[in-house]
């Protein structure tokens, strides 16, 4: 979320799910400490990257998944895959 630093983003992405809590806030902020204390910011920076990387492939790969299937199947069932198609190029499009 905004105000975030790199290292908490980092730990909610890795360490903790994206539940939207204020317990889920304060383990983000005590496990930021506990990796700022223990990894450089270049290293913390990097394991960031390497996530959203990884995040970014898989969408990616699943988008194409649901466009090939998309492809194959009836008008019926269309609309659906639309549907789960657009909701995959708006998280694509967050993680850019």
């Amino acid at each position: 979320g905004g105000g975030s630093t790199i290292t908490q983003q980092y730990v909610r992405n890795f360490y903790l799910t994206q539940e939207r809590s204020y317990v889920r806030k304060a383990k983000e902020i005590l496990i930021s400490l506990k990796v700022d204390g223990e990894l450089t910011k270049d290293e913390i920076l990097e394991r960031y990257l390497n996530i959203a990387e990884h995040l970014y492939i898989s969408l990616n790969t699943v988008k194409s998944h649901a466009k090939s299937i998309y492809l194959k199947t009836s008008t019926a069932n269309r609309n659906e895959l639309q549907d789960l198609t657009n909701a995959l190029e708006k998280n694509t499009n967050k993680t850019n």
